[in-house]
């Protein structure tokens, strides 16, 4: 899929004084993602426990116990993402590859039974006899296009907001007594219309059925009354 970002990391998140996230995406494009979500549960949650070694974020699927984290497929301008986050705890510097988007060949991505292997280690290229056409090759080497990765955080933003927005009016709605009551007896009625119409048609069909029930004994009576004059000879 050339002209499109296949994996990779973002910027480091500070997210307290002593512990960084770092973020790595996979997108649906990468041969990765099939093999990723055959961890997927019935929920869409996917649970994993990341770890780091030798500059290599480690996503290990098949943990037993242990603290963990869950991601879950996401989709964003039509194209679907999965995010792992790694917490690096200390004063230590983010690793190169989360001082800034940088892009990751799918070559450095590997599977080891039920582990995830990101290895950090971006390979530069190396370089031609020509100067020239060196710098044309390492241009848009690692980095990902800033107006691209501005739209994604801008989108992810909306998406929040958008969300919590909603959320907010819900909980307004749902917490106003007047509203409720209105709902309530607007159903109600709405219910207590229906139940009188349904009654008074069964309370016609059972009336129906008593009567013509009642007609048909009325008939079978008197024919065997009949029946039983005539054979006594009461009848000529």
């Amino acid at each position: 899929m050339l002209g499109k970002t296949l994996i990779t990391t973002r910027k480091f998140v500070q997210q307290s004084k002593t512990t960084k996230r770092l973020p790595v995406l996979v997108y649906s494009e990468a041969g990765c993602f099939k093999h990723i979500l055959k961890y997927q549960t019935a929920a869409g949650l996917i649970f994993y426990q990341p770890s780091m070694k030798d500059n290599k974020l480690i996503i290990n699927f098949g943990f037993k116990n242990g603290t963990f984290l869950k991601t879950e497929v996401t989709n964003q301008y039509k194209r679907k993402k999965i995010e792992f986050a790694y917490a690096m705890k200390g004063n230590r510097s983010a690793p190169e590859p989360f001082q800034k988007a940088t892009l990751l060949p799918e070559s450095n991505l590997t599977f080891n039974g039920d582990k995830l292997i990101i290895d950090l280690n971006v390979k530069s290229k190396k370089k031609d006899e020509n100067p020239s056409k060196s710098e044309e090759k390492n241009k848009p080497a690692n980095l990902i296009d800033t107006k691209t990765l501005s739209k994604e955080i801008v989108n992810e933003i909306n998406d929040k907001f958008s969300y919590q927005l909603a959320d907010a009016i819900t909980q307004r709605l749902i917490s106003s007594d007047k509203l409720m009551n209105r709902i309530a007896e607007a159903v109600g009625f709405k219910l207590a219309s229906t139940i009188s119409t349904r009654t008074n048609r069964l309370s016609e069909s059972l009336n129906s059925t008593i009567k013509e029930q009642s007609n048909k004994n009325e008939n079978k009576i008197t024919k065997n009354v009949y029946e039983l004059f005539k054979e006594a000879g009461w009848l000529k």
